[in-house]
């Protein structure tokens, strides 16, 4: 019943952040300057009465919290309109890019939690040793390049190395999801592993140092338990609060990895809708991105609240 409430409360913190922001990018674009009608006609010219007809057929005429009100209950029910220059529906251009740029947020956060996992366990336990020091320069030097230029190092060295090895091309079947998405994703991952790795590392090694771990190892336990179930259990708190932060950054920066690798996700849409002034895609586009980014933040809260149950009496999320 307690994690009942904590949820609702989530939800309610949720729920008007989520229309705040998108009351603000709906009125920023149309604060921009650029008329939606001269987007409509590219090149082409037009008689006043063509334009204010096109202006009746958008609602464009209509006061901005009018056209506001009109867009984002549409969106509630899944209608992003059209988009201006192509007149195709947003929601299936959206509904065919979302699953790529899901997929490859999704990955880059499994791969990125168990690597860095891994290797943060691993360098506390060798602390001080060959092993400790390489993997520290390892995630040194991660975490001081940013990814779309780790994705264009990695482009570069599959060039040299493995040049057959394809990167571009429409992806029509889940055999080429899986052949497209899985690098990329680790790409994405290798900055949230720098970071994590030394959080996690810091952390066992606190624990490890403490004096209920060495009550445990005098007792006979094997060396493995205290440190998987008693040790990292403890150290995992600070461990969540970075991987949630990471959860939710990783999505713009899987839009920079994206264009790297030529993948056909959310991230080309907006970057074109953008370059074109296409309202209705830039805006629907970026409130899916933060529909995203808020479900995931209100995930990680939820494991958080269960690993760590004061958060669930304090009613505070680590994403709040």
């Amino acid at each position: 019943m307690r994690y009942l409430r904590y949820i609702l409360k989530r939800l309610c913190v949720f729920i008007p952040l989520f229309l705040i922001v998108s009351l603000i990018v709906f009125f920023a674009l149309r604060f921009s300057g650029v008329d939606p009608i001269t987007v409509m006609l590219g090149e082409r010219q037009a008689t006043p009465e063509v334009m204010a007809a096109l202006r009746a057929q958008y609602y464009l005429d209509d006061p901005l919290i009018s056209q506001y009100l009109r867009w984002i209950g549409n969106a509630v029910t899944g209608d992003f309109g059209v988009d201006y220059i192509n007149h195709q529906s947003v929601s299936t251009l959206i509904a065919q890019r979302l699953p790529i740029t899901l997929g490859l947020v999704i990955l880059s956060i499994v791969i990125g939690t168990i690597l860095s996992v891994a290797l943060g366990v691993l360098s506390s336990v060798r602390e001080g040793r060959p092993t400790d020091r390489t993997i520290s320069v390892a995630v040194l030097i991660l975490v001081s390049v940013p990814p779309f230029l780790l994705a264009i190092i990695t482009l570069l060295l599959l060039s040299v190395f493995a040049p057959s090895v394809g990167f571009i091309g429409a992806i029509n079947s889940v055999s080429d999801y899986w052949a497209r998405i899985p690098l990329p994703a680790f790409v994405l991952s290798l900055n949230m592993v720098a970071i994590v790795t030394r959080v996690t590392r810091s952390s066992m090694i606190i624990q490890l140092k403490s004096q209920y771990t060495s009550t445990a190892l005098a007792k006979g336990l094997p060396a493995k338990m205290v440190i998987w179930k008693h040790a990292f259990r403890n150290a995992l708190i600070p461990v969540l609060t970075i991987v949630s932060i990471f959860a939710g950054t990783s999505i713009s920066g899987a839009v920079l990895v994206e264009s790297v690798f030529s993948l056909p996700g959310l991230g080309g849409l907006l970057t074109q809708a953008i370059k074109t002034n296409n309202y209705p895609i830039v805006q629907s586009a970026l409130l899916v991105l933060l529909l995203v980014f808020l479900v995931i933040g209100l995930v990680t809260d939820l494991i958080y609240a269960a690993v760590d149950p004061r958060i669930r009496k304090s009613g505070k999320g680590i994403t709040a």
